[in-house]
């Protein structure tokens, strides 16, 4: 990432000084930084965010003319190769999901009253942590932020709060969240 930031600095001078090159370097640094996005996906997320992220870079093809990195990207024949490749898998491939189910299940057999959390860095690995362990018969909820992104809708602040009280009540014992679920209002001021 320092050789990175490194290029990105010079490209930003390039283009502080007004030099063409500047705006096509700036072009292909984002198709780097689009592809280190996608390794860092299947490495650390798993395969079903990675086949999702792939799917949304290849769909912005004809969506957002403007951004040549994604043009060029999904227009790349080993990017394609790979997105159909991935269209091909049949289950997930990170061990991630399969660890979390077990963990989960092994908590709730031991402590049936546990209530869980399972934060996520990204709303797809939560949707990908709510099927999984929806269809590992776990009842769980997704918590996100309010922001719509895609076609996926946030969660309004009137839906957050009543998932949290539904899941303070036991309604369900697992709320999967991103980030938004370490602000304060997730944790009032008692223990539960």
């Amino acid at each position: 990432m320092r050789e990175l930031n490194a290029i990105n600095a010079q490209i930003q001078q390039r283009i502080a000084d007004r030099d063409p090159a500047g705006y096509s370097a700036a072009s292909v640094y984002a198709e780097c930084m689009k592809l280190k996005h996608a390794v860092m996906l299947a490495e650390s997320q798993g395969s079903e965010v990675l086949r999702g992220y792939l799917a949304k870079t290849d769909s912005r093809r004809d969506r957002l003319r403007r951004e040549q990195a994604s043009q060029r990207l999904a227009a790349d024949q080993s990017f394609r190769e790979l997105f159909e490749r991935t269209v091909a898998w049949t289950k997930e491939l990170h061990p991630k999901v399969e660890i979390a189910l077990r963990l989960v299940r092994e908590q709730l057999e031991t402590h049936p009253d546990s209530r869980i959390i399972l934060f996520a860095t990204y709303r797809d690995t939560v949707q990908l942590l709510v099927d999984h362990l929806t269809a590992g018969g776990i009842a769980c909820e997704r918590f996100v932020g309010q922001a719509s992104k895609d076609a996926e809708k946030g969660l309004s602040q009137k839906k957050q709060i009543a998932a949290l009280s539904r899941f303070r009540e036991g309604e369900f014992k697992v709320l999967i969240a991103t980030s938004v679920g370490r602000r304060g209002s997730m944790y009032p001021p008692r223990i539960w």
